[in-house]
């Protein structure tokens, strides 16, 4: 009698690896990116900090007077970051 081939089923946890399906993998992706806006973010929230320290500094800030709109911006950019580009990657993610 001739052996007919099996077929299983189900995978077999300690041979195969688990399957890893598209939503998965873009919600990984999706997340190592949003780890990357949020280390971004903290780098501009210390810039923007020692900008704010440099400014309590008259000298400085009467030396370079166009210093305080660029500490401004930095702060626009920590607001746009966490209101529009996160939402925005898990929408275009989605």
């Amino acid at each position: 009698m001739e052996r007919q081939s099996v077929r299983r089923v189900a995978p077999l946890p300690h041979v195969e690896p688990p399957a890893v399906t598209y939503c998965s993998a873009q919600e990984t992706e999706a997340r190592r990116m949003q780890d990357a806006l949020e280390q971004y973010e903290d780098d501009v929230k210390a810039l923007h900090a020692r900008g704010i320290e440099l400014l309590q500094s008259n000298q400085f800030a009467k030396e370079l007077p166009a210093f305080e709109d660029n500490v401004k911006v930095l702060a626009d950019i920590m607001v746009d970051i966490t209101n529009t580009d996160i939402p925005y990657l898990w929408d275009f993610m989605s």
